[in-house]
């Protein structure tokens, strides 16, 4: 994937495909699990003997930051400790899993020198991972030295409808289009794929039906079960050279 050489220094880290949050501990039994907006998305339930645990290994108070999938909390950075060096990041995090809080799990890092593999590994779960994350140790957390390479699938579309902005000052404009495999004879809409190039969007406002029935091409982090709608839809292109019935569901599903 990348040759080794390029960060002998560096560390490799699976990403898991969830919700960014924020675990937060302040005495009691509960861990509160807050998202990106600073609202409750769960919560985690501490036993008595947890509590007295971070009480003895003087946690009576912590941040950590992960992805929330499934009431599970996977953890991969330190918040309390986020300007510190990443060995101590990491250290924080091990001593949280030492204590074994039930619905918390630690994603470890490891050598650049497993990048390759690792990388293998998430393509051979995308269900759970969506990438792999390389790390610079030497960095505060959130300092954006970090490199995100995350999975991208290609797949063709039919457009069935038109998305048109519902507020703001482009209310009525359209923005967008609604993507359809076809399935037993017929245009099932699967999801929608916003933001097209301004030249498609003018171009929609002046004559909309001229756009339904084209094949696109479009591009996202994976593919889902069944559906086989994009996670992430981008549109890439229209394809005149593909006729309707060739854009069938990649998954297989009806």
């Amino acid at each position: 994937m990348v040759s080794n050489g390029y960060w002998p220094e560096h560390l490799v880290q699976v990403k898991v495909d969830g919700v960014w949050a924020k675990a937060t501990y302040i005495g009691g039994n509960e861990v509160i699990i807050t998202g990106r907006s600073g609202n409750q998305i769960g919560s985690l339930h501490l036993c008595p003997w947890a509590q007295l645990h971070l009480c003895q290994e003087g946690q009576g108070s912590w941040d950590i930051t992960g992805e929330w999938v499934g009431g599970v909390f996977y953890a991969f950075d330190s918040l309390t400790y986020a300007e510190s060096e990443y060995a101590q990041r990491t250290a924080h995090l091990d001593l949280i899993a030492s204590i074994g809080i039930d619905g918390i799990e630690v994603l470890g890092s490891h050598p650049i020198t497993e990048l390759d593999a690792l990388w293998d590994a998430t393509l051979d779960q995308p269900e759970a991972y969506d990438g792999i994350i390389i790390i610079d140790p030497s960095q505060p957390y959130n300092a954006q030295p970090h490199i995100k390479c995350k999975h991208e699938v290609v797949t063709d579309m039919v457009v069935s409808a038109l998305l048109y902005s519902e507020s703001g000052h482009y209310e009525g404009r359209p923005h967008g289009v609604q993507g359809a495999y076809w399935v037993d004879g017929k245009l099932v809409d699967v999801c929608k794929v916003p933001n097209m190039p301004h030249k498609y969007t003018k171009q929609m406002a002046k004559d909309p039906e001229s756009f339904i029935g084209r094949v696109f091409e479009a591009k996202g982090q994976k593919l889902f079960e069944k559906t086989g709608a994009l996670r992430h839809p981008v549109f890439c292109r229209f394809r005149e050279d593909k006729p309707v019935h060739e854009c069938t569901n990649p998954k297989g599903a009806k």
